[in-house]
């Protein structure tokens, strides 16, 4: 703000402007007045009278052409008085007559301060010149507010004659700039210099920091404007900014130069400045802006760094998509002030990236993440277009203490990352694009996401879905693909299948998705159960660069006989109660406690929850020739001895000794099963006879089938005699076994109701 004063007592022809832009006047009273001077003509031949240079305040130095300088009394002169030269007269006054005077006048009636002229011995005049002396706070000790007015002489003749000499500026301003509650504000530093502090990266291509001063109460022109930091004053005065004579910026620049901020040295300290006017009356100190320096431990000239994967391109350097993806590394030189206690981060473009320890200064190599190339492509080229961009790619040393150590030079880079469609990866910390819809796999039978056994051997086809999950913004989803691009099918292990180049005519496809046949010589390598497929989209660049966009998975199911429970192949069933009598043979007391059955756990891709168990027991007369029939309603057949066992299993953990059977006659307890098991009672009722003069074998096997298919148990069975002889009636139930208790254990094993409604029967 410029300084606002009441006007003048009389204008300052001189500066026809002075009023409008420093208007003048005293600031609390006018200087008393001595009486008033005639108008008397001006005599051209009299020179101007002149403050003695040392007591003139410093001129401005960019005052225009055709301004006259002001005059301006430096402060302490005004306050201790000066000297004003007159002549020299002697060529210009007449012969003297021994009564001349000369009278200097300022303001008109101001000051009227009178020296005799005369003649010595000599005849010679004096004095010539005439000096004089103005004596200090002429005008009493009143404060004055930059004050301009005119000062001339009067020669008065011994004939009674005078003449007027030619007025000449002369300004007195004895306050201070910004006095009082109108101090200096603080300096205005950048923001990042508040938040950072100065670094040898502050200084950018200059070697001094910017600060910007507000307006003040009493700004003129010519004033200095001096730096402090840490209450120390920067001593070259050519650091001083200066108030320029058309001054029409609410704003003044001050530059803290490097070498004052080295000469005060690191640490917190109070950046501060005061106005220093011509006439050499200081300003108080501006508040203090606190900012932290760390430039001591700087390094001087670092090394450019390099980016491999684009320096080693042949051809057309690059960073292509899939560069970007994988890993892409900045590598920096090493040199002798990189220590193991400095850490390191990387610039690419504006963004810088976290800093990191530097194990090894001897070898520095940084990966630089695919979302910090993505996000600085997409900021300059924001449609994800075909286009190249240049980034300057830098690093960063800091010291053990967080302070920045330097900043190299920067390594120019071009980075392309277009791909199909412009459709852009919504995640790309992550590899795939989450923007791409999965494809969908169908088998040669129709089945989605699933090749069933019936169809190994037969093609499959991928549908490729048309359209992305990214919009263009106006609410369209923008394509996967286009005209050019190859579409690959990758299998689980990322090898590639099949591979399509997309035709006008694959464009838009009415279904929604472009099929794309496997033929089963690309399928039939791939392991059993669940495998990832994907599709890649490749698109040629205008350089011929070629970038790959890389859809999600999809999980598919591939049946094979791995997939089978026991990968196809069960072990036999388990019959602990056979050879306790003899050898193959089931005696006809465990036949009454109910046989036991255990089918033998583990087994590999069986759920015990929603699989379902077979067990086949058909009975056969005593013979066994190969080419024997079973007996009638007691054959492999479901209703019969047959027994269909569906999911929520209970396996058993291995017994541990012999274990108590229930009742129902023979020994009370079986031998144990040595591993985990499911258990299964045959009981008496599915025997043709018992205690009659029959007895009877069986082929046993059993199966295990899963959403994949069946595994079975050998296909000859487990070969077993039952002896149930030892009376001559037929179809009577077990002395021991009470029906009610045949039932319980049908249910809890899981007997088909149809077997439990029989026994029911023949016990009744």
């Amino acid at each position: 703000m410029k300084r606002k004063s009441p006007a003048p007592s009389r204008p300052a022809p001189y500066r026809p402007d002075a009023a409008r832009r420093f208007p003048i006047c005293l600031a609390t009273t006018k200087p008393r007045r001595r009486g008033r001077a005639g108008i008397r003509a001006e005599d051209p031949s009299l020179p101007l009278p002149t403050v003695e240079p040392s007591a003139l305040a410093r001129p401005i130095a960019d005052l225009p052409d055709g301004v006259e300088p002001d005059g301006l009394i430096r402060l302490s002169a005004y306050e201790d008085g000066f000297t004003v030269n007159l002549g020299p007269l002697a060529s210009v006054i007449p012969t003297p007559t021994g009564r001349e005077s000369i009278t200097l006048y300022m303001d008109g009636t101001i000051l009227q301060a009178t020296v005799n002229i005369e003649e010595d011995e000599d005849f010679n005049f004096g004095p010539d010149p005439v000096d004089i002396n103005v004596p200090g706070l002429l005008f009493g000790p009143v404060a004055i507010d930059y004050y301009t007015t005119r000062m001339w002489y009067r020669v008065n003749y011994g004939t009674g004659a005078s003449s007027d000499s030619r007025k000449g500026p002369v300004a007195l301003d004895s306050i201070p700039p910004a006095p009082g509650s109108a101090f200096l504000g603080a300096l205005v530093f950048a923001p990042e210099i508040i938040r950072d502090g100065i670094t040898v990266d502050s200084f950018g291509a200059n070697d001094y920091i910017d600060a910007e001063v507000p307006g003040y109460s009493g700004e003129k022109p010519g004033d200095h404007l001096r730096p402090y930091i840490n209450g120390t004053l920067d001593p070259d005065q050519l650091h001083y900014a200066v108030i320029p004579y058309e001054n029409s910026g609410p704003r003044i620049r001050l530059r803290f130069y490097r070498s004052f901020i080295e000469s005060v040295g690191d640490g917190s300290w109070l950046f501060q400045c005061d106005a220093f006017p011509r006439e050499e009356n200081a300003s108080p100190l501006s508040d203090g802006v606190r900012i932290t320096v760390s430039i001591d431990d700087a390094i001087p000239a670092l090394l450019e760094p390099g980016v491999p994967a684009y320096d080693d391109d042949t051809g057309i350097n690059i960073i292509s998509e899939n560069d970007a993806r994988n890993s892409l590394v900045v590598t920096v030189p090493a040199q002798p002030d990189i220590t193991a206690d400095d850490f390191i981060s990387i610039l690419w473009g504006t963004t810088e990236s976290v800093r990191i320890p530097i194990a090894d200064p001897a070898n520095i190599q940084v990966v630089v993440g695919y979302k910090t190339i993505l996000d600085a492509w997409l900021a300059s080229n924001p449609d994800a277009g075909d286009k190249a961009q240049s980034f300057d790619v830098r690093y960063r040393i800091y010291g053990a203490a967080n302070n920045l150590r330097g900043t190299s030079p920067a390594h120019t880079v071009e980075v392309n990352l277009h791909v199909g469609g412009g459709v852009v990866d919504p995640d790309p910390g992550t590899e795939p694009n989450e923007n791409l819809v999965p494809l969908t796999l169908v088998s040669d039978s129709g089945r989605f996401d699933s090749i069933p056994i019936t169809d190994r051997g037969k093609p499959a086809t991928a549908r490729v879905p048309w359209l992305s999950r990214a919009d263009d913004g106006a609410g369209d989803l923008l394509p996967a693909f286009g005209k050019g691009d190859v579409i690959t099918v990758h299998g689980p292990d990322g090898s590639a299948l099949v591979s399509h180049t997309v035709a006008n005519g694959d464009l838009d496809p009415p279904s929604g998705y472009l099929e794309i046949t496997l033929p089963w010589t690309t399928l039939e390598s791939i392991p059993g159960g669940v495998a990832e497929f994907s599709y890649w989209i490749t698109t040629t660049l205008g350089d011929g660069t070629k970038n790959d966009n890389k859809s999600p998975p999809k999980d598919v199911e591939i049946q094979t006989e791995d997939a089978l429970p026991g990968r196809g192949t069960l072990e036999n069933v388990i019959l602990p109660e056979m050879g306790r009598v003899a050898q193959g043979w089931v005696d006809l007391p465990d036949v009454e406690n109910g046989v036991v059955f255990a089918f033998p756990m583990p087994v590999e891709n069986f759920n015990p929850l929603t699989d379902t168990i077979v067990l086949s027991v058909p009975m056969y007369l005593v013979g066994h020739n190969g080419t024997e029939t079973p007996v009638a309603g007691f054959g492999d057949v479901e209703g019969e001895n047959r027994f269909v066992l569906s999911g929520n299993h209970e396996i058993h953990e291995a017994d541990t000794g012999p274990v108590d059977e229930p009742p129902g006659g023979g020994t009370p307890t079986r031998p144990p099963v040595n591993q985990p098991y499911i258990l299964f009672r045959l009981l008496p009722g599915r025997f043709p006879t018992l205690h009659g003069n029959e007895w009877y074998h069986s082929h046993v096997t059993w199966s295990i089938t899963n959403e994949v298919g069946t595994g079975r148990s050998p296909a000859g069975g487990l070969m077993v005699r039952f002896d149930v002889r030892g009376s001559t009636e037929t179809r009577r139930a077990p002395t021991k076994a009470k029906p009610s208790q045949a039932v319980e254990t049908a249910r809890e094993e899981g007997v088909a109701e149809l077997v439990v409604r029989l026994l029911k029967r023949w016990a009744g």
